[in-house]
């Protein structure tokens, strides 16, 4: 289990964490990504910049499964941090024991929003939290079942928008906008838009005053040249 906190001391990391905490007088909303990848240095180079343009606004734990699977994690430190969290991020690539354990724990969390990034099966993408939209609304049944996951994997997010638009109900269709955006910072993937995930979302149901921009298209291809270029052909490198 890795932690990464924005301005927090390395000392108070899991009480801070678990009990939530104020620093300067506002709230530091506890974002948890539970995963199955490694983007460690993306994330480090997110949280840095959002704390040096707004200060102590949020805190990150990732929890992967890898750490379960070697028997590194308890089940209880699981749940405990899931049920501490505010903002639940899921990026779950296949069916283990410990997804099983999680359709159970997430609903019973405090988290008040819950993103499903990754899902690959209904039942994980029914986890989704995000205002009056959940994924009890994503269609079921025979009748209207379709390949969520086919549409995030080559990243037809205004497909998608438009297919679950057709039957949702007025009030829900800017929250099911959102999880879709959401999902779109994450898939294209680089600092800018993980960044820019969180800012949204701290935006959207936190009620931050910050900043935030469109996800950044990404080549599908290139060369990734330190710290923030990507070449699609040697000839601009």
């Amino acid at each position: 289990m890795l932690e990464y906190f924005t301005g927090i001391d390395a000392a108070a990391l899991t009480t801070s964490f678990m009990s939530g905490f104020i620093r300067g007088g506002q709230l530091v909303v506890k974002f948890l990504l539970l995963t199955t990848i490694d983007n460690t240095r993306e994330f480090r180079e997110a949280l840095a910049e959002i704390k040096a343009e707004y200060g102590e606004i949020l805190s990150l734990r990732k929890v992967y499964f890898s750490d379960w699977e070697r028997g590194e994690l308890e089940l209880t430190q699981v749940e405990e941090v899931v049920r501490s969290a505010d903002v639940i991020l899921v990026d779950i690539r296949g069916q283990t024991e410990l997804t099983d354990h999680l359709r159970k724990i997430i609903p019973e969390s405090r988290a008040t929003t819950v993103v499903v990034l990754v899902g690959g099966s209904r039942e994980i993408f029914s986890l989704n939290r995000m205002g009056s939209f959940s994924g009890s609304d994503l269609p079921q049944g025979e009748s209207n079942s379709f390949d969520i996951e086919s549409f995030l994997k080559v990243k037809k997010f205004t497909e998608l928008t438009k297919k679950i638009g057709s039957f949702l109900p007025v009030g829900k269709l800017k929250h099911m906008r959102n999880w879709v955006l959401a999902c779109e910072y994450y898939a294209e993937g680089g600092k800018e838009n993980l960044k820019n995930l969180f800012l949204f979302l701290l935006r959207e149901y936190y009620g931050a005053k910050v900043k935030v921009k469109p996800p950044q298209k990404m080549p599908p291809y290139g060369i990734w040249w330190p710290p923030n270029h990507y070449f699609t052909d040697v000839g601009g490198v």
